[in-house]
Protein backbone atom coordinates (compact mmCIF):
# COMPACT_ATOMS: atom_id res chain seq x y z
CA UNK A 1 0.00 0.00 0.00
CA UNK A 2 2.99 2.45 1.04
CA UNK A 3 4.54 1.54 -2.47
CA UNK A 4 1.23 2.70 -4.21
CA UNK A 5 0.69 5.71 -2.27
CA UNK A 6 4.55 6.75 -2.90
CA UNK A 7 3.84 5.89 -6.84
CA UNK A 8 0.86 8.02 -6.91
CA UNK A 9 2.63 11.11 -5.05
CA UNK A 10 5.51 10.49 -7.77
CA UNK A 11 3.03 10.94 -10.85
CA UNK A 12 1.26 14.27 -8.85
CA UNK A 13 4.22 15.52 -8.70
CA UNK A 14 5.42 14.97 -12.38
CA UNK A 15 1.83 16.04 -13.48
CA UNK A 16 2.64 19.54 -11.16
CA UNK A 17 5.43 19.82 -12.95
CA UNK A 18 4.14 19.53 -16.34
CA UNK A 19 1.01 21.51 -15.91
CA UNK A 20 2.93 24.84 -14.55
CA UNK A 21 5.41 25.27 -17.71
CA UNK A 22 8.49 24.07 -15.63
CA UNK A 23 11.50 23.33 -17.81
CA UNK A 24 13.15 20.07 -16.82
CA UNK A 25 15.64 21.11 -18.57
CA UNK A 26 16.25 24.32 -15.31
CA UNK A 27 18.90 22.63 -14.13
CA UNK A 28 21.16 21.17 -16.96
CA UNK A 29 22.66 23.35 -19.21
CA UNK A 30 24.11 22.59 -22.57
CA UNK A 31 27.11 24.29 -23.21
CA UNK A 32 28.44 24.07 -26.98
CA UNK A 33 32.14 24.91 -27.57
CA UNK A 34 34.25 24.43 -30.90
CA UNK A 35 37.52 22.00 -30.31
CA UNK A 36 40.05 23.74 -32.30
CA UNK A 37 40.05 27.55 -30.47
CA UNK A 38 43.39 27.20 -28.83
CA UNK A 39 44.59 28.55 -26.19
CA UNK A 40 41.24 29.57 -24.79
CA UNK A 41 39.26 25.86 -25.81
CA UNK A 42 40.12 22.72 -26.91
CA UNK A 43 39.83 19.05 -26.81
CA UNK A 44 42.68 16.65 -25.68
CA UNK A 45 42.74 12.90 -27.48
CA UNK A 46 40.43 11.99 -25.01
CA UNK A 47 37.54 14.52 -26.33
CA UNK A 48 38.20 16.06 -22.63
CA UNK A 49 37.49 20.19 -23.19
CA UNK A 50 40.20 22.26 -21.95
CA UNK A 51 41.86 25.90 -22.12
CA UNK A 52 40.92 28.99 -20.01
CA UNK A 53 37.29 29.65 -21.11
CA UNK A 54 36.12 26.06 -20.54
CA UNK A 55 37.26 26.53 -16.75
CA UNK A 56 35.38 29.64 -16.67
CA UNK A 57 32.09 28.69 -18.12
CA UNK A 58 32.05 25.41 -16.21
CA UNK A 59 32.75 26.87 -13.09
CA UNK A 60 30.48 29.77 -13.30
CA UNK A 61 27.54 27.54 -14.84
CA UNK A 62 28.14 25.67 -11.53
CA UNK A 63 27.98 28.37 -9.18
CA UNK A 64 24.63 29.26 -10.45
CA UNK A 65 23.24 25.81 -10.38
CA UNK A 66 23.26 24.54 -13.27
CA UNK A 67 24.90 21.02 -14.55
CA UNK A 68 27.34 21.20 -17.62
CA UNK A 69 25.80 19.12 -20.71
CA UNK A 70 28.97 20.12 -22.80
CA UNK A 71 28.51 19.80 -26.73
CA UNK A 72 31.33 20.12 -29.90
CA UNK A 73 29.94 22.19 -32.34
CA UNK A 74 31.58 23.40 -35.61
CA UNK A 75 31.46 26.79 -36.84
CA UNK A 76 28.77 26.89 -38.74
CA UNK A 77 26.99 25.46 -36.00
CA UNK A 78 28.19 28.28 -33.97
CA UNK A 79 26.54 30.50 -36.86
CA UNK A 80 23.26 28.85 -37.19
CA UNK A 81 23.05 29.41 -33.07
CA UNK A 82 24.55 33.48 -33.57
CA UNK A 83 21.94 33.66 -36.30
CA UNK A 84 18.57 31.94 -34.10
CA UNK A 85 18.78 29.10 -36.71
CA UNK A 86 19.24 26.84 -33.29
CA UNK A 87 18.06 26.97 -30.31
CA UNK A 88 19.94 23.62 -28.82
CA UNK A 89 22.20 25.32 -26.65
CA UNK A 90 22.09 27.37 -23.57
CA UNK A 91 25.89 28.97 -23.33
CA UNK A 92 28.03 29.32 -26.78
CA UNK A 93 31.50 29.31 -24.70
CA UNK A 94 33.58 30.17 -27.20
CA UNK A 95 36.22 33.14 -28.10
CA UNK A 96 33.34 34.95 -29.84
CA UNK A 97 33.30 38.97 -31.00
CA UNK A 98 31.02 40.95 -29.56
CA UNK A 99 29.40 43.01 -32.28
CA UNK A 100 27.15 45.91 -32.67
CA UNK A 101 25.81 43.91 -35.89
CA UNK A 102 25.23 40.46 -33.68
CA UNK A 103 23.98 42.50 -30.38
CA UNK A 104 21.07 44.04 -32.71
CA UNK A 105 20.46 40.85 -33.79
CA UNK A 106 19.62 39.90 -30.21
CA UNK A 107 16.96 42.56 -30.10
CA UNK A 108 13.56 41.57 -29.96
CA UNK A 109 13.17 42.91 -33.62
CA UNK A 110 16.20 40.23 -34.19
CA UNK A 111 16.26 36.87 -35.31
CA UNK A 112 17.59 35.94 -31.84
CA UNK A 113 15.80 37.74 -29.35
CA UNK A 114 16.49 35.07 -26.74
CA UNK A 115 20.13 35.24 -27.31
CA UNK A 116 21.91 37.93 -25.08
CA UNK A 117 26.52 38.82 -24.62
CA UNK A 118 27.54 37.94 -21.23
CA UNK A 119 30.20 40.99 -20.44
CA UNK A 120 33.62 40.75 -22.03
CA UNK A 121 35.95 38.24 -20.56
CA UNK A 122 38.66 38.75 -22.58
CA UNK A 123 39.99 41.49 -25.31
CA UNK A 124 42.92 39.89 -27.66
CA UNK A 125 44.27 41.61 -30.81
CA UNK A 126 43.54 41.00 -34.69
CA UNK A 127 47.07 40.10 -36.22
CA UNK A 128 48.13 37.74 -39.19
CA UNK A 129 51.51 35.91 -39.93
CA UNK A 130 53.06 35.91 -43.68
CA UNK A 131 55.61 33.53 -45.10
CA UNK A 132 59.15 33.80 -44.92
CA UNK A 133 60.71 35.37 -48.06
CA UNK A 134 62.69 33.12 -48.80
CA UNK A 135 60.98 30.15 -50.08
CA UNK A 136 58.61 29.03 -53.11
CA UNK A 137 54.59 28.16 -52.30
CA UNK A 138 51.18 27.74 -54.03
CA UNK A 139 50.14 30.73 -51.80
CA UNK A 140 51.59 33.25 -53.81
CA UNK A 141 53.75 34.22 -57.66
CA UNK A 142 54.27 36.20 -60.21
CA UNK A 143 51.07 36.14 -63.05
CA UNK A 144 51.69 37.37 -66.50
CA UNK A 145 48.45 38.83 -66.78
CA UNK A 146 46.70 40.38 -63.62
CA UNK A 147 43.58 41.77 -65.05
CA UNK A 148 42.21 38.15 -66.88
CA UNK A 149 43.41 36.37 -63.52
CA UNK A 150 40.52 34.46 -61.54
CA UNK A 151 40.70 33.69 -58.08
CA UNK A 152 39.39 30.54 -58.30
CA UNK A 153 41.76 28.98 -60.73
CA UNK A 154 44.80 30.38 -58.46
CA UNK A 155 43.74 28.61 -55.01
CA UNK A 156 43.81 25.32 -56.79
CA UNK A 157 47.20 26.60 -58.42
CA UNK A 158 50.31 23.94 -59.71
CA UNK A 159 53.58 24.84 -60.25
CA UNK A 160 53.01 23.65 -63.74
CA UNK A 161 49.98 26.12 -65.04
CA UNK A 162 50.59 28.21 -67.89
CA UNK A 163 51.52 31.73 -67.07
CA UNK A 164 52.09 31.27 -63.33
CA UNK A 165 55.41 31.27 -61.70
CA UNK A 166 56.02 30.36 -57.44
CA UNK A 167 58.95 32.48 -56.29
CA UNK A 168 59.52 33.89 -53.26
CA UNK A 169 56.94 36.43 -52.58
CA UNK A 170 58.95 39.75 -52.48
CA UNK A 171 57.24 40.19 -55.99
CA UNK A 172 54.46 39.00 -56.07
CA UNK A 173 51.58 39.54 -57.93
CA UNK A 174 49.03 37.42 -56.24
CA UNK A 175 49.03 36.12 -52.73
CA UNK A 176 46.31 34.06 -51.36
CA UNK A 177 45.02 35.27 -47.62
CA UNK A 178 43.43 32.55 -45.52
CA UNK A 179 41.17 33.31 -42.31
CA UNK A 180 38.57 31.43 -40.51
CA UNK A 181 35.09 30.59 -41.71
CA UNK A 182 32.42 33.56 -40.28
CA UNK A 183 35.31 35.83 -38.30
CA UNK A 184 35.02 39.41 -37.85
CA UNK A 185 38.21 39.74 -39.05
CA UNK A 186 37.33 37.54 -42.56
CA UNK A 187 34.40 40.13 -42.48
CA UNK A 188 36.88 42.91 -42.26
CA UNK A 189 39.14 41.67 -44.85
CA UNK A 190 37.02 41.04 -47.74
CA UNK A 191 35.37 44.91 -47.40
CA UNK A 192 38.89 45.93 -47.80
CA UNK A 193 39.84 43.90 -50.29
CA UNK A 194 36.91 44.58 -52.27
CA UNK A 195 37.51 48.52 -51.65
CA UNK A 196 41.16 48.81 -52.61
CA UNK A 197 41.56 45.74 -54.54
CA UNK A 198 41.69 47.39 -57.68
CA UNK A 199 44.41 49.41 -57.36
CA UNK A 200 47.39 48.03 -60.12
CA UNK A 201 49.80 49.25 -57.59
CA UNK A 202 48.77 46.40 -55.45
CA UNK A 203 48.48 42.19 -55.89
CA UNK A 204 45.97 40.70 -56.96
CA UNK A 205 44.29 39.24 -53.39
CA UNK A 206 42.54 36.60 -53.13
CA UNK A 207 41.05 34.90 -50.04
CA UNK A 208 40.53 31.08 -48.20
CA UNK A 209 37.97 30.61 -45.49
CA UNK A 210 38.63 27.72 -43.47
CA UNK A 211 36.73 25.46 -41.23
CA UNK A 212 39.06 25.41 -38.68
CA UNK A 213 41.90 26.90 -37.03
CA UNK A 214 43.87 23.53 -37.67
CA UNK A 215 43.02 23.46 -41.16
CA UNK A 216 43.82 26.99 -41.39
CA UNK A 217 47.15 26.40 -39.75
CA UNK A 218 48.19 23.43 -42.19
CA UNK A 219 47.49 25.53 -45.07
CA UNK A 220 49.62 28.02 -44.02
CA UNK A 221 52.78 26.12 -42.50
CA UNK A 222 52.45 24.11 -46.14
CA UNK A 223 52.79 27.18 -47.96
CA UNK A 224 49.20 27.36 -49.61
CA UNK A 225 48.33 30.78 -48.13
CA UNK A 226 50.77 33.62 -47.92
CA UNK A 227 49.05 35.41 -45.16
CA UNK A 228 46.77 34.03 -42.25
CA UNK A 229 44.45 36.38 -40.51
CA UNK A 230 43.17 35.94 -36.82
CA UNK A 231 43.11 36.49 -32.94
CA UNK A 232 47.16 36.81 -31.87
CA UNK A 233 46.45 34.19 -28.81
CA UNK A 234 45.19 31.95 -31.43
CA UNK A 235 47.45 31.72 -34.36
CA UNK A 236 50.23 31.36 -32.13
CA UNK A 237 48.44 28.54 -30.25
CA UNK A 238 47.49 26.96 -33.67
CA UNK A 239 51.00 26.97 -35.25
CA UNK A 240 52.49 25.66 -31.72
CA UNK A 241 50.82 22.95 -32.01
CA UNK A 242 51.50 22.03 -35.32
CA UNK A 243 55.29 22.11 -35.10
CA UNK A 244 54.66 19.70 -32.16
CA UNK A 245 53.67 17.01 -34.45
CA UNK A 246 56.76 14.27 -35.42
CA UNK A 247 58.14 16.03 -38.68
CA UNK A 248 56.34 19.08 -39.00
CA UNK A 249 57.94 22.85 -38.88
CA UNK A 250 56.31 25.84 -39.69
CA UNK A 251 58.36 29.05 -40.50
CA UNK A 252 56.80 32.46 -40.53
CA UNK A 253 56.98 35.77 -40.03
CA UNK A 254 54.98 37.44 -37.21
CA UNK A 255 52.85 39.87 -38.90
CA UNK A 256 51.79 43.62 -37.68
CA UNK A 257 48.80 44.00 -35.42
CA UNK A 258 45.85 45.74 -37.23
CA UNK A 259 46.22 49.43 -36.23
CA UNK A 260 43.37 50.12 -33.81
CA UNK A 261 42.01 46.03 -34.58
CA UNK A 262 40.97 44.29 -31.05
CA UNK A 263 38.27 41.66 -30.52
CA UNK A 264 36.22 41.45 -27.39
CA UNK A 265 35.24 38.19 -26.63
CA UNK A 266 32.10 37.50 -24.56
CA UNK A 267 30.24 34.31 -23.92
CA UNK A 268 26.53 34.07 -25.49
CA UNK A 269 23.73 32.68 -23.41
CA UNK A 270 20.11 31.83 -24.15
CA UNK A 271 17.30 32.24 -22.22
CA UNK A 272 15.09 30.12 -24.45
CA UNK A 273 15.15 26.99 -21.74
CA UNK A 274 15.78 28.15 -18.49
CA UNK A 275 14.81 32.12 -18.50
CA UNK A 276 17.09 32.67 -15.14
CA UNK A 277 20.12 31.26 -16.74
CA UNK A 278 21.59 34.03 -18.48
CA UNK A 279 21.44 36.53 -15.18
CA UNK A 280 22.79 33.78 -13.15
CA UNK A 281 25.89 32.86 -15.26
CA UNK A 282 26.42 37.01 -15.42
CA UNK A 283 26.21 37.41 -11.98
CA UNK A 284 28.83 34.56 -11.21
CA UNK A 285 31.06 35.53 -13.85
CA UNK A 286 31.22 38.63 -11.76
CA UNK A 287 31.69 36.75 -8.83
CA UNK A 288 34.31 35.05 -10.52
CA UNK A 289 36.24 38.30 -10.94
CA UNK A 290 35.91 39.53 -7.54
CA UNK A 291 37.11 36.74 -5.47
CA UNK A 292 39.94 36.54 -7.65
CA UNK A 293 39.27 33.33 -9.50
CA UNK A 294 39.53 34.20 -13.14
CA UNK A 295 42.62 35.89 -12.17
CA UNK A 296 44.25 32.58 -10.61
CA UNK A 297 42.38 30.43 -13.99
CA UNK A 298 44.45 33.07 -15.95
CA UNK A 299 47.47 32.78 -14.13
CA UNK A 300 46.96 28.67 -14.57
CA UNK A 301 46.42 28.43 -18.03
CA UNK A 302 49.14 31.10 -19.33
CA UNK A 303 51.99 30.67 -17.18
CA UNK A 304 54.59 32.33 -19.06
CA UNK A 305 52.48 34.87 -20.01
CA UNK A 306 51.69 38.66 -19.00
CA UNK A 307 48.65 40.51 -19.64
CA UNK A 308 48.46 43.20 -22.28
CA UNK A 309 47.46 46.70 -21.04
CA UNK A 310 43.57 46.20 -22.50
CA UNK A 311 43.31 43.13 -20.70
CA UNK A 312 44.06 44.02 -17.43
CA UNK A 313 41.90 47.50 -17.43
CA UNK A 314 39.22 44.74 -18.18
CA UNK A 315 40.04 42.85 -15.38
CA UNK A 316 39.80 45.38 -13.29
CA UNK A 317 36.98 46.82 -14.86
CA UNK A 318 34.74 43.60 -14.26
CA UNK A 319 36.23 43.22 -10.23
CA UNK A 320 32.83 45.63 -9.51
CA UNK A 321 32.25 46.58 -5.96
CA UNK A 322 30.20 43.83 -3.93
CA UNK A 323 28.13 46.71 -2.33
CA UNK A 324 26.55 46.50 1.01
CA UNK A 325 23.07 44.72 1.53
CA UNK A 326 20.30 46.86 2.95
CA UNK A 327 18.99 45.98 6.35
CA UNK A 328 15.90 44.75 6.67
CA UNK A 329 13.08 46.09 8.41
CA UNK A 330 12.94 42.95 11.20
CA UNK A 331 16.62 43.12 11.64
CA UNK A 332 17.32 46.28 13.99
CA UNK A 333 20.63 47.69 13.10
CA UNK A 334 23.43 47.36 15.86
CA UNK A 335 22.79 51.30 16.24
CA UNK A 336 19.04 51.30 17.10
CA UNK A 337 20.09 48.52 19.31
CA UNK A 338 22.73 50.05 21.38
CA UNK A 339 20.43 53.22 21.56
CA UNK A 340 17.32 51.19 23.33
CA UNK A 341 19.76 49.81 26.12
Amino acid sequence: MFAVRLFGLLIAAVACLAFSGFDARAERVVIAARADVRPFIWQDDTGDNLGFFWSICVEAAKRAGYDADPRTITTAQRDDFLEGKSKEYDLLCDPTTITLVRMRNFLNAGSAPWLTFSQIVFVASGAFVNQTFDKKGHGWGVINDKRGARCDALRDIKATNEGVILRPPESATFEIWGFLKGSTIGAQLQAEISAFGGDPRLPLICTREFDTHKEAAEAFCEGRIARYFGDADIIRATIAAYNQKPGHKCSSQAGATFSGSYEPYAFVTSSFHSPDFPKRFSFELYEMFVDGTIERLFAGHFPNSRKSDPLKTLFQINTIPRGVDEPTASTPSPVSSATKQ
